[in-house]
């Protein structure tokens, strides 16, 4: 509860991600999965040591626009093959950071990323401080987003396919 909370209050906060050499070993993930056209996406906050998540999954079409909505939490432990996948991936935002390089110290980037899909957002803790990716999806480093692709995969669930 305490991270999905921080991972909130660093949403509200503008995109300062911490730099490689300050971002350390993540410990644990907070990122939006599930991404549709249609409907607000699903998210999951991963423990890198454990494996432990807790996943809210995306509802489906058919019932994302009813107005009493209440999405399924689930909670789990990853299979130790999936949990290594995510842990490389998230071992590369690490080394590479978050932001792409072609939108580092102002600059923009040379291709623009146009979606019809809700917001992303892809956090990751350490044990000192939070880094999160861009509001715009055209500065996420491609680390990022090969994390958040393997996060979507390990994460699928039948309400979304």
């Amino acid at each position: 509860m305490v991270l999905f909370l921080v991972a909130l209050l660093a949403m509200a906060q503008p995109a300062a991600p911490l730099p490689p050499e300050v971002l350390g070993q993540a410990n644990w993930i907070f990122s939006t999965v599930g991404p549709s056209e249609w409907c607000a996406p699903g998210n999951v906050r991963l423990d890198l040591r454990t494996g432990r998540y807790v996943l809210t999954v995306r509802t489906p079409r058919a019932r994302c626009d009813k107005p009493d909505l209440e999405r399924p939490v689930r909670t789990g432990t990853l299979p130790v093959a999936r949990l290594a996948l995510v842990r490389a991936a998230s071992r590369r935002v690490v080394a590479e950071g978050l932001r792409s390089a072609d939108c580092r110290d102002g600059r923009r980037p040379a291709d623009l990323v146009i979606g019809n899909d809700h917001a992303s957002l892809l956090a990751l803790t350490t044990a000192s401080g939070v880094a999160w990716t861009p509001d715009d999806h055209s500065c996420w480093s491609a680390a990022a987003i090969a994390l958040q692709a393997t996060l979507d995969d390990a994460f699928a669930t039948r309400e979304w396919r």
